[in-house]
């Protein structure tokens, strides 16, 4: 039917598998793009880690952290699929998501790794390097999890298979950054404490000062003597700048008024927010689809065929003929049905010359003599193999002009409320009912599932994070980027879908991780006051946080290329989850932690615990 094509006519055309197929073809049209996300990801982790100190550079170190989270990817995929769990189309997302959050393990590692540069050896720099940074590490990666984990308690058969899937790649995720990447990071200290260099591995000549030559440059290096030698400018500067912002009172109050105005309109989107999913945004822009769709919407009423499919009846028995007959003409005095609709090849069988009661086998054969005679309803019985009894049968009603999502929701609850309440045994369907299950049960259901989430998450933070001002910060902070996402789903054209439900379970899991850096860094300090406590948590956690966030959206940058409106959702939401977790974690909690975080000697005993995560020494900010 594509190809088919006239001089004189425009054809459009669609069947009752179009979405299916043509969704399956545009998730795996798209897998190229993983490729494109990994050398975009290897190429920013290698930009950020590099360096001109030539024997301690971490360039290498960034491809072992993309190639770690690869690995639990593809043992995702393994373990998963062996417990019998099908691949849906919607789980082609995951690498993207998994691929884009995994990595940030690896900023959070190597910042604190270049703080502990004064150790005598590899496995006491390893062994400060987990003490300071292996709890945040530990509950960030244990929060995103468990979000996804939580997922599987979706009501939906496609949720809970992609949670599943990105849930255990994110627990291998972790597990092959605590083995394999730790491993690689200690061959990186070897390396650098015998002044080899970080592409040939062989010794280098210290900084000689005789020879200004290319290769004099190239071919030298030292070990680092404090923090910056290790570190490259896109880890300084956002240390420098985010240090120097947030402890102004000029930019406390510009904070303060940016996210009361953040409140306003996310609670503004989230009273305007729709519900439902539109089908043309299931296929790609260049399917065949999209012109039938746009034609049947410009020229055609909405309306709705419904199969009344009736099982396992006797038509010879005139109580079940007349249930039959009153439950037709009970879905077409509906205000949602049009009047005298109903087809249905018993009343065409029972006004034609073939109509003969008087025993089953001569009502059964004249039946099959009659079918063929009317086209349109001779697939409408269903015999059983040697033709002596009626299988299944089914009969049609025809709805009306019903646009809006939310009523065609309503639309199919009435109507299986009134079939339900037939003696008989039937039901009702139409193919578009799989969509109408989310209309009616998404809200609810996204609510309860992000609910248990931000509980789950509030429960592990307690537990993990040692003071309890700092895990009602972080709840805040969940809660408050949760009620973004819902209202700026709405500012973002979006609705909430399925698909949309997946970004606000990965939400909840995200905004944790960002924050919970940012709380750790403020209760392992040294100093005395609010305010330099919260200047050595920003100095702490600034550069890692920041590079992750990056480093997630530069993950998922190449979906741009999509045209999946699967793919392109995901991408929007990402970006506004990434942008706001940031925001909060670098700008609001600074903000409220300088004012209201806790001081004394409850905090100030952390010290002794071993996991102080002592800031760069030498950056100096001025704050007011």
């Amino acid at each position: 039917m594509s190809e088919l094509s006239t001089n004189l006519t425009e054809i459009a055309h669609s069947s009752s598998t179009t979405i299916k197929e043509e969704f399956q073809e545009n998730t795996t049209r798209d897998i190229y793009l993983f490729g494109i996300s990994v050398g975009l990801l290897i190429t920013f982790s290698s930009l950020v880690l590099s360096s001109w100190n030539f024997v301690s550079s971490r360039v290498y170190l960034a491809t072992a952290g993309v190639v770690a989270v690869s690995l639990g990817i593809g043992a995702s995929f393994g373990l998963v699929s062996s417990c019998g769990l099908f691949f849906v189309d919607i789980i082609g997302v995951m690498p993207f998501l998994a691929i884009g959050v995994g990595v940030d393990s690896m900023f959070v590692i190597l910042s604190e790794w270049s703080d502990h540069h004064d150790k005598a050896t590899v496995e006491d720099q390893l062994g400060a390097t987990l003490k300071g940074c292996g709890g945040s590490v530990t509950i960030a990666a244990l929060t995103d999890i468990t979000a996804f984990f939580i997922g599987l308690s979706s009501r939906f058969q496609s949720i809970r298979n992609f949670c599943a899937y990105t849930g255990v790649a994110l627990l291998f995720s972790y597990v092959c950054h605590m083995t394999f990447f730790l491993g690689c990071l200690t061959i990186h200290g070897k390396r650098v404490r015998e002044n080899r260099h970080c592409v040939t591995c062989t010794p280098v000549e210290q900084n000689p000062q005789k020879e200004k030559s290319c290769r004099s440059f190239v071919c030298s290096g030292s070990q680092p003597t404090k923090r910056t030698d290790e570190e490259s400018y896109c880890e300084n500067i956002p240390r420098k700048i985010l240090s120097a912002f947030v402890q102004h009172p000029v930019s406390k109050c510009i904070i303060s008024v940016l996210f009361a105005g953040y409140i306003a309109i996310s609670i503004w989107g989230c009273l305007n927010l729709k519900q439902g999913l539109v089908l043309n945004n299931l296929v790609s822009d260049d399917s065949y689809f999209q012109k039938y769709f746009k034609w049947n919407t410009e020229n055609f009423e909405d309306t709705f065929v419904l199969s009344v499919v009736f099982q396992q009846m006797n038509y010879l028995d005139a109580g079940n003929i007349q249930s039959m007959t009153e439950l037709l003409y009970t879905l077409e005095a509906e205000s949602t049905i049009k009047d005298n609709s109903s087809l249905c090849w018993y009343h065409l069988f029972a006004n034609s010359a073939y109509f003969n009661t008087s025993s089953n086998s001569a009502f059964l054969s004249n039946l099959q003599s009659f079918l063929p005679s009317v086209p349109h309803v001779t697939n409408d019985v269903e015999f059983s193999p040697d033709g002596t009894l009626i299988k299944a049968s089914r009969c049609y009603v025809f709805s009306k002009n019903i646009r809006d999502t939310t009523a065609q929701g309503e639309f199919m609850l009435r109507v299986r409320e009134l079939v339900d309440a037939s003696e008989l045994n039937v039901f009702v369907f139409n193919p578009v009912f799989i969509f109408m299950e989310q209309y009616v049960s998404i809200l609810s259901g996204t609510l309860l599932t992000v609910g248990i989430a931000i509980i789950c998450m509030f429960v592990i933070t307690l537990l993990l994070m040692p003071h309890p001002v700092m895990v009602v910060l972080v709840t805040v902070n969940m809660l408050s980027i949760s009620l973004g996402i819902f209202g700026f789903l709405y500012i973002c054209d979006l609705t909430l879908s399925s698909i949309t439900m997946i970004d606000l379970i990965m939400s909840v899991g995200f905004s944790v991780d960002f924050s919970v850096h940012v709380c750790h860094g403020f209760v392992t300090s040294g100093k005395p006051t609010r305010k330099e406590k919260t200047l050595d948590a920003v100095k702490t956690s600034a550069s890692p946080v920041v590079n992750a966030g990056l480093s997630s959206l530069v993950g998922v940058l190449a979906l741009a290329g999509s045209q999946s409106y699967v793919l392109r959702a995901f991408l929007i939401v990402m970006v506004v989850v990434i942008c706001f977790g940031l925001a909060h974690s670098m700008l609001l909690l600074p903000a409220i932690l300088s004012v209201i975080g806790p001081v004394g000697r409850e905090v100030g005993e952390n010290r002794n615990t071993g996991n102080q995560c002592r800031p760069p020494d030498e950056i100096s900010t001025t704050t007011t």
